[in-house]
C-alpha cells in the first residue's frame, strides 16, 4: 500500500485498505461466479501477530471439504513473518435486494423490514411495585359518582365482560364498553390519568394471550392514546384491581410515562417496536440464493388449494399472484362479497390462469358463518384439499374516538373479526400449512382516527397467537401502508399521506410487501409488523419531540419529556419566551405559533400561508387534523387543552387569545389555578381521620369568613393561595392562623 503521506501505520493492526484487498481475494477461494457477491458472515480463531505492515502476502485455503463456504486466512509481511491468522472465515452470498436494503438503511432512507412488538423490561424502584405511593387513586365507578378530583388522580377501569363462550360477541361487548368509558373520560378536560386494565389481552408468549376480546380493547385504546397523549395508560396484568395494594401499584405504574405496560409477576415490561432478525440458517448450512419463491413454496403444497378472502381486492389480488407465481400453488379460491362482479376480476383470473393456476371465484360475506360454511362446502366439492388460508377482507370507516359510535364500530369489526373467527372454526380440523391474517400496523401504533380498525386488527393478532398456542398454523401480518392504491386507501389525499409520513411510515411497493411476506412465513412467530419506516421522518424535530415510546428502540433518543400535570404553566418554554415580551409582542408570538403548527398539519410550506383570521374549517382542518393540531399546541405550551379546542376557538387569532389567557393570564388573580388546587385539597380533606374533621372544618369556616370579608391591607389573600405549591401548604396556612379573621 502506498504511503506517500507518511501515515503511522502502527496506529492500527492492519490498515483497512489492506484488509479489504485480502477479503476481495477470499471471493476467488469461495468459488463465487462473476455475477455473485459474497460477504463475510462469521470469523473464528482470529489472531493479530504484528502491526504496521505496509504490504501483505495472503494464503487463503478452502475449508469444509473444499466447497468454498469457509476459508482459512494467513497473512504475512514482506519478510514472510506472520501478521494475522484466521482459522475460519465464512462468507455468504447476498442479493441485490439485500444490498439495496442495507444501503438504504445506512443512508437513513425508508427501510422496509419485519418488526415485532417486543416487551422490554422496565427498571423499577421500591415505590413502583409493592411500595407506598401518594397518588390519589380510585376505581371508575367511584370516580363517576364523585365530582371532587385532584389533578393527580389515577382512575382505574377494568375491562372485564361477563363470561361468554361466544368470542366474537365478547369482542363487541368489550370494545363497546371501552368506547363508552373513553368517551366519558375524554369528553371534558378532566385532570388525572385513566388506567385501563386488561387480563391476557397481550402477553410475553403466545400461550399467554387468552382473552381475544381484551386484545381488541388494546387496539381501540391505542388509538385513543394517539389522539389524546398523556391521558390514558394501558396495563395488562394477572391481578384484579380490587386489593388496595394492587390499586397503588397500578397508580405508581401509571406515573412512569409508559403508555402501555405488561405486568407479569413482579416484572414490568414496556411495549417497543424492534427489528426481527432474518431467519438465517447456521453458518455451516446452506444459504438461500433467491429472495422469495423458495421460502414461500416451502410452506405451501402446490397440489393443494389456497383460499383468499378479499381475494378480488388490491391486496388479495397481489397475494394471489404471489402464491401462484412464487409459491407454486395451482388451485386458488378468490372469495369476496361481490365475487365475479368485482371490478377487474376477469383480468385477475386471466392472469392467474396464464400462470398455470385453476381459479374459482366465489361471492361470500365472510362475516356470515352460514355463508362461510357453504363456501367451504363448495371448495371441498370442487377443489383439491384446502391447505392454506389468507384472510385479506376488510373495510374502513375512519373517525376520531369522540365521534365513534357502536354503529360505526360494528361493520369494521364484522369484516375482520367475524370473518377470521369463522374461518378459524371451520378449518381447525383440516391441518392447514398456512393461515395468514392480513392485519395492520394501525393496531400496533394506534392510528388516530382508526379506533375501530385498530380494534379489529389486534383481535386478528390475538387469534394468530391463540392458533399457534394450540398447535395450529397462524400468522398475523401487521401491514404498513402500501404504495398501491386500494378501495380502502383510495380516499387518502396528499394531506393524509403527509400525516402518515410524519408518523414515520413510508409507503412500500408491492415487491417490498411480498418480500416481507416471504420472510415472515419462515419465522417462528404469530405476529410480525411488515412496514417501511422512514427514519429521517422519525428523527425530524416535528416528530421527535413527541416520539411515542413504541419507537424508542428503533431510534435511540433522549427520554421523552413527560408533562407534570401538577406543575404550573411557567415551566413551559413558550411561557418563558412570552414573559420577556410586551402584550402586543406576546399576541404576535402566539398567533405565529398557532399558524406554524397549523401549517404542519395542513401540509403548507410555512405559517405565512395560514390566514390568521380564517376559520380552521375553511383552512381545511377536519376532526382528525384538529386533534393533531391540539396535540401539537399542547406539547408546545405544556397546557392541558380541551378536546374541542379548535372548534371553541375557530381562528388562529381567537385561539392565540385563549392561549394567552392560559399561559400569562389577563390581569386576573389566577382563579383557574386556585380552583385546581382546591379540587386537590378536597380530595385530601375527604381522606382525613374522623377525629380531625371537626377541627379542620372549623378552620375552613374561619377561612371562608375572611375570604368573603372586605380585603385588608397587606399581601392579598389570593396571592398567598396562588403561591402555595401543595394542599399541605394551604392546610399549614390554616393551622397557623395566617388567614383567620
Amino acid at each position: 500500500m502506498p504511503n506517500d503521506e507518511g501515515l503511522d501505520l502502527t496506529d492500527v493492526g492492519i490498515h483497512p485498505a489492506l484488509l479489504d484487498a485480502v477479503l476481495h481475494a477470499t471471493m476467488a477461494a469461495a468459488g463465487a461466479d462473476v455475477a455473485e457477491m459474497r460477504l463475510p458472515f462469521s470469523w473464528r480463531g482470529v489472531s493479530l501477530h504484528a502491526a504496521g505492515a505496509a504490504g501483505l502476502r495472503a494464503r487463503i485455503a478452502a475449508l469444509d471439504g473444499g466447497d468454498g463456504a469457509a476459508v482459512s486466512v494467513e497473512l504475512a509481511d514482506a519478510a514472510g513473518l506472520p501478521v494475522l491468522s484466521v482459522d475460519s472465515l465464512v462468507t455468504r452470498p447476498v442479493t441485490a435486494n439485500q444490498l439495496n436494503a442495507a444501503i438504504a438503511a445506512a443512508a437513513g432512507a425508508p427501510d422496509h423490514k419485519l418488526l415485532e412488538v417486543a416487551w422490554s423490561p422496565i427498571a423499577l424502584n421500591d415505590r413502583t411495585i409493592g411500595g407506598r405511593g401518594d397518588l390519589p387513586v380510585m376505581l371508575w365507578d367511584d370516580y363517576r359518582d364523585d365530582d371532587a378530583h385532584g389533578a393527580g388522580t389515577v382512575v382505574i377501569w377494568e375491562s372485564c365482560c361477563a363470561a361468554d363462550d361466544d368470542v366474537v360477541r365478547s369482542a363487541y361487548a368489550a370494545t363497546h364498553a371501552a368506547l363508552a368509558v373513553l368517551q366519558s373520560w375524554l369528553s371534558g378536560d378532566r385532570p388525572g390519568t385513566l388506567v385501563i386494565v386488561t387480563h391476557g389481552g397481550v402477553a410475553l408468549t403466545d400461550e399467554g394471550v387468552n382473552d381475544l376480546a381484551a386484545a381488541a380493547v388494546w387496539g381501540l385504546v391505542r388509538s385513543a392514546q394517539s389522539e389524546h397523549p398523556g391521558r390514558i395508560v394501558l396495563i395488562d396484568t394477572d391481578s384484579a384491581p380490587t386489593d388496595p395494594e394492587v390499586l397503588m401499584d397500578l397508580a405508581n405504574l401509571a406515573g412512569r410515562g409508559e403508555p402501555q405496560l405488561l405486568v407479569s409477576g413482579d416484572a414490568v415490561y414496556g411495549a417497543r417496536l424492534a427489528p426481527i432478525p432474518p431467519a438465517l440458517s447456521a453458518p455451516d448450512g446452506d444459504c438461500p440464493t433467491s429472495d422469495g419463491p423458495a421460502e414461500l413454496a416451502s410452506v405451501l403444497d402446490p397440489a393443494g388449494t389456497v383460499l383468499i378472502t378479499g381475494g378480488t381486492g388490491m391486496a388479495g389480488g397481489v397475494l394471489a399472484r404471489h402464491v401462484v407465481g412464487a409459491g407454486g400453488v395451482r388451485h386458488v379460491v378468490l372469495a369476496s362479497r361481490q365475487g365475479e362482479q368485482a371490478p377487474r376480476v376477469a383480468e385477475l383470473v386471466s392472469e392467474l390462469s396464464a400462470a398455470g393456476a385453476e381459479v374459482l371465484v366465489l361471492a361470500c360475506d365472510v362475516a356470515d358463518r352460514d355463508a362461510v360454511a357453504q363456501m367451504m362446502e363448495q371448495v371441498r366439492r370442487r377443489c383439491p384439499p384446502l391447505t392454506g388460508v389468507i384472510h385479506a377482507a376488510g373495510v374502513l370507516d375512519d373517525t376520531v374516538i369522540a365521534s365513534l359510535t357502536p354503529d360505526r364500530m360494528n361493520p369494521v369489526l364484522r369484516a375482520k373479526v367475524d370473518g377470521a373467527w369463522h374461518l378459524h372454526q371451520l378449518t381447525r380440523g383440516l391441518g392447514l400449512s398456512m393461515f395468514v391474517l392480513c392485519s395492520s400496523i394501525a393496531g400496533v401504533m394506534g392510528s388516530p382516527g382508526q379506533g375501530n380498525y385498530a380494534a379489529a386488527n389486534t383481535f386478528l393478532d390475538a387469534l394468530a397467537a391463540h392458533r399457534r398456542a394450540t398447535g395450529l398454523a397462524g400468522l398475523s401480518v401487521q401491514w404498513g401502508l402500501w404504495e398501491q392504491t386500494s378501495a380502502m386507501t383510495g380516499h387518502l389525499g396528499e394531506r393524509d399521506l403527509a400525516r402518515i409520513r410524519r408518523s414515520g411510515l413510508a409507503p412500500m411497493s408491492i415487491g417490498q410487501a411480498v418480500e416481507l411476506l416471504d420472510a415472515a412465513v419462515l419465522l417462528d412467530r404469530s405476529t410480525v409488523v411488515a412496514a417501511c419506516l422512514d427514519r429521517n421522518a422519525l428523527a425530524s424535530p416535528a416528530v421527535s419531540a413527541e416520539l411515542p415510546m413504541l419507537f424508542h428502540s428503533l431510534l435511540p433518543r433522549p427520554t421523552r419529556r413527560v408533562i407534570n400535570k401538577d406543575a404550573t404553566t411557567h415551566e413551559s418554554g413558550l411561557t418563558q419566551r412570552l414573559q420577556a415580551l410586551s402584550p402586543d409582542q406576546q399576541h404576535q408570538l402566539l398567533v405565529e405559533t398557532v399558524r406554524n403548527q397549523a401549517a404542519v398539519v395542513l401540509g403548507r410550506p410555512s405559517g405565512q400561508d395560514i390566514d390568521p383570521e380564517c376559520t380552521f374549517q375553511d383552512l381545511g382542518l377536519d376532526s382528525l387534523t384538529a386533534v393533531e393540531l391540539r396535540n401539537r399546541l399542547k406539547a408546545a405550551s405544556g397546557l392541558s387543552l380541551s378536546p374541542t379546542l379548535i372548534f371553541d376557538y375557530p381562528t388562529p387569532v381567537t385561539l392565540a387569545r385563549h392561549l394567552a389567557q392560559q399561559l400569562i393570564g389577563t390581569g386576573t388573580t389566577g382563579s383557574a389555578q386556585i380552583e385546581s388546587q382546591l379540587k386537590t385539597l378536597q380530595q385530601t380533606l375527604l381522606a382525613i381521620e374522623d377525629g380531625d374533621k371537626q377541627r379542620v372544618a372549623a378552620q375552613l369556616r374561619k377561612f371562608l369568613t375572611r375570604l368573603l370579608a372586605p380585603a385588608e391591607s397587606g399581601r392579598p389573600l389570593d396571592d398567598r393561595i396562588k403561591d402555595a405549591t401543595s394542599p399541605s401548604e394551604i392546610l399549614q396556612l390554616i393551622d397557623a392562623g395566617s388567614i383567620e379573621s
